[in-house]
């Protein structure tokens, strides 16, 4: 099917409802005017019925005219009815096409923002109260390689504390791909999309989520198409743009086969939709490859943000409504109307300076780099090809639990395994997680892996974090000057942390 075709039929799935709403309401208008004239000529229509034997006139003309009143609030109320309604009928059919089926594990700090968190028996591991959501970026039908989702980021929010981090990932990071083997990360939603329509978004947070081993709950899709519509309809957005950008293969809007090029000045400036898109995209010249625009499409994020909270787009249901309305068929997500809202509730009143940035990149201290495999250039862990610790271990970093961060539990690890490196691997991970390890070291054997509590109720929340993530039970203690709160011993029975 070629692009026009596509275009026709897009053009009239997003105004079939808006005409035939239209066309109703003529025929009801024409209905009123021609009954208005019927029964103002001559002050009844020439079929009507005479005055009855014995009816006066002027009490025929005043039964009539009550018929009338009648005939006109009747008519006046359908057409009230029916507009109302189409108006909600409208909602529904813009939003049907944006919002899909969820399926996975869902954030309870979602579905209930109001829920007590500090509930101890509702911690089911680090982090489990934010709210993690994918943002894909995807072509526009019949642009080439339209299913591969070249954008892939994570935000994540911990609604308690009012924080956001915001992780990108390259689109070219290898990696498995449940089902499909290893592969370019950004190859996950054409896989899912070629299996079933709609499945993409659904195999591409499931390989993020093992990824990154932290949860995905929701995903949010867009289109170059969507981006722009957005970018437009909050009339701009205002970027500061470091340095001038040039890139003298960026390609044609009308054909991606040839190249326009794209330059940019540096300074502050209002972007529209254009050329907002053309700031994220571009990854040649001067842009800074994938990576570089990783950077742009964060900061691009948080400025559309900033945008639509100071034009109350977000907060207010119309303005809301008219933006999906406007995205259409461009969008899609699994968050729910209700989702939506309580998200809305949520980041609104978090400042800029609550929003973490992160993007995966090769630089000096990054933690991957570029490698050839079979022939196509792919982002590799710089750990070695399939080791993803690093990697896991700076979105447990990224993604971390307030009451862990909070008490800041000094806990002391010993390690009576037997295994020289099981200590490192172990501090490593924990500090992950933001546990605050105050000592480490290696002791002579023991056989039972233990973890002994010396501070109590203080550290409540790490004590039981600490026991379900190394599986042991937790043994309450006297405390001890100089001694940590939290005190971990690697026993020859530890099998390892979950």
């Amino acid at each position: 099917m070629n692009s026009k075709n596509i275009a026709y039929q897009q053009y009239v799935s997003s105004n079939l409802y808006d005409l035939t709403l239209f066309w109703i309401s003529v025929q009801i208008l024409n209905v009123t005017i021609y009954t208005k004239l019927m029964l103002e000529t001559n002050g009844v229509p020439p079929s009507s019925p005479k005055p009855a034997v014995g009816q006066s006139a002027q009490a025929y003309h005043r039964t009539h005219r009550k018929r009338r009143i009648l005939t006109y609030v009747a008519i006046f109320t359908i057409l009230l009815l029916l507009i109302v309604g189409g108006l909600i009928f409208k909602g529904w059919w813009a939003t049907r096409h944006v919002l899909a089926q969820h399926s996975g594990v869902e954030s309870q700090a979602l579905k209930s923002p109001g829920i007590d968190d500090s509930d101890l028996s509702t911690l089911t591991t680090e982090g489990a109260g934010r709210i993690n959501i994918l943002l894909l970026g995807v072509g526009d039908p019949g642009h080439a390689g339209s299913t591969l989702s070249d954008t892939m980021l994570i935000a994540s929010i911990e609604p308690k504390s009012k924080q956001v981090a915001l992780l990108s990932l390259p689109r070219d990071l290898y990696v498995p791909i449940p089902g499909f083997g290893t592969d370019k990360i950004n190859a996950a939603h054409s896989f899912g999309e070629n299996q079933k329509s709609g499945n993409g978004p659904v195999l591409a947070k499931k390989t993020v989520s093992e990824l990154l081993d932290v949860p995905i709950h929701n995903f949010v899709r867009v289109n170059f198409r969507a981006f722009k519509q957005g970018v437009t309809a909050l009339g701009g957005v205002s970027i500061d743009v470091a340095n001038s950008l040039q890139d003298s293969e960026y390609p044609c809007d009308k054909d991606e086969k040839l190249a326009c090029g794209f330059s940019l000045k540096s300074g502050k400036q209002i972007l529209n939709g254009d050329v907002a898109l053309k700031y994220v995209r571009c990854r040649k010249g001067n842009c800074g490859n994938d990576f570089g625009r990783a950077v742009r499409q964060q900061q691009i994020l948080v400025a559309m943000r900033e945008k639509a909270l100071t034009l109350s787009t977000l907060t207010n249901p119309a303005k809301l409504s008219g933006l999906i309305d406007t995205i259409g068929d461009n969008a899609k997500t699994d968050l729910s109307l209700s989702d939506l809202k309580n998200l809305v509730d949520i980041i609104k009143d978090i400042p800029e300076s609550a929003i973490e940035n992160k993007v995966l990149d090769n630089q000096a201290d990054g933690l991957v780099v570029t490698a050839n495999i079979g022939g196509a250039s792919v982002v590799v862990p710089k750990a070695g090809v399939g080791n993803y610790t690093d990697i896991r271990n700076l979105a447990h970093s990224l993604f971390a639990d307030r009451h862990i961060i909070d008490e800041s539990a000094r806990i002391i690890v010993h390690n009576a395994s037997g295994k020289p490196g099981l200590r490192t691997t172990i501090v490593k991970m924990l500090e992950s997680y933001r546990y605050t390890i105050v000592m480490s070291d290696d002791i002579p054997m023991e056989s039972t892996t233990k973890l002994e509590d010396f501070a109590g109720e203080k550290t409540k929340y790490t004590r039981t974090y600490l026991a379900k993530r190394t599986s042991v039970q937790a043994v309450d203690r006297t405390a001890q000057a100089g001694t940590g709160d939290l005190v971990l011993t690697l026993g020859s029975d530890y099998k390892g942390a979950k």
